[in-house]
């Protein structure tokens, strides 16, 4: 079985938002058939309990206690150059210690780099990992593009220049790496005007944000037309900057983090699941399930494997 090497800025469990499940659906996936070393930051020390939960599916693993008031200070000192903070903020000397051990050692086949931020442990390393694998998941840059435009003075400043640092630096990395993933088609095809160089190598690899939008940009305007006072809360933790730009559309909630959905299952007339893909999800249809929920879905062939008696599911394509 050949090594894997696995960076992401966050331990992937438990799966609890969408960035956690993106990750360990990737891992769990990439275990069948490597032998995965695993390097990881903490930033919630609840997370901390899950360490052993994660190490079942690695082989070496280093977890990097990340301390966000001691980051923001190193952030700082990037200023002086023209390093993106968000790779200053997520720097770690053990952890790199430990990366630059795993290739040295193991010559991983494979260096599978979740967010460009883990890219400044891996890129340019001699040895490294025969083959090279971002996933960007979202265009960061944009976020902070965007950020900028809302600001004034000193952090307007600082936010778009960390957005052109970062476009930069995202540049180098795509263009070090053989393949370029992103959570949507909508964000790959921004990253491919922002860096047309690596379109070719740029793809995308859904998640359940391209079933949100659908519902939101294709099926919501149509339900409201005959509910026009119904809303559609997005409930979850960090939503992408594509599903917290969904909130501009009328009758469109987004939450972000919350101490509990159970309030918000509970005061629902229904619940959307996201079955645009029907594998992996049946934790969210179960979950409405246990607050005795209606289940809306689109007419997927495996929409409906989970949910036991097809005509228990009022959804027409039953």
């Amino acid at each position: 079985m050949d090594d894997l090497l696995f960076l992401s800025q966050r331990i992937p469990y438990p799966p609890t938002k969408g960035e956690k499940i993106r990750h360990l659906q990737i891992l769990r996936h990439l275990s069948k058939r490597y032998r995965v070393h695993l390097g990881c930051f903490i930033d919630d020390p609840g997370d901390w309990r899950h360490v052993e939960t994660i190490k079942e599916l690695c082989g070496e693993c280093h977890f990097a206690r990340l301390r966000p008031a001691f980051a923001k200070l190193a952030a700082v000192r990037a200023l002086v150059g023209d390093e993106p903070l968000s790779c200053r903020y997520f720097h770690d000397a053990g952890l790199a210690k430990w990366t630059a051990e795993i290739l040295e050692r193991r010559r991983p086949a494979v260096a599978v780099i979740c967010s460009s931020v883990m890219a400044q442990y891996v890129v340019a390393r001699t040895p490294g990992a025969n083959r090279l694998v971002i996933d960007f998941c979202d265009v960061d840059s944009d976020k902070w593009r965007q950020y900028a435009e809302t600001r004034r003075g000193v952090m307007r400043w600082i936010y778009a220049r960390e957005s052109r640092a970062l476009l930069e630096f995202d540049r180098r990395v795509g263009a070090a790496c053989d393949a370029a993933i992103f959570a949507t088609r909508g964000e790959a095809e921004l990253f491919g005007r922002l860096a047309p160089e690596l379109a070719a190598r740029t793809c995308f690899v859904s998640n359940g944000v391209d079933a949100v939008t659908w519902f939101a940009d294709s099926v919501l305007p149509l339900i409201r037309r005959a509910l026009p006072a119904l809303q559609f809360h997005i409930v979850g933790s960090n939503p992408s900057p594509t599903v917290t730009r969904l909130a501009a559309h009328d009758g469109v909630i987004v939450t972000g983090r919350v101490d509990d959905v159970r309030p918000y299952l509970a005061h629902a007339a229904a619940v959307v699941a996201p079955l645009r893909i029907a594998n992996g999800v049946q934790n969210d249809r179960r979950g409405a399930g246990r607050g005795s929920l209606r289940c809306r879905c689109r007419g997927h062939p495996g929409a409906h494997r989970f949910g036991g008696d097809r005509r228990q599911c009022p959804c027409p394509h039953a």
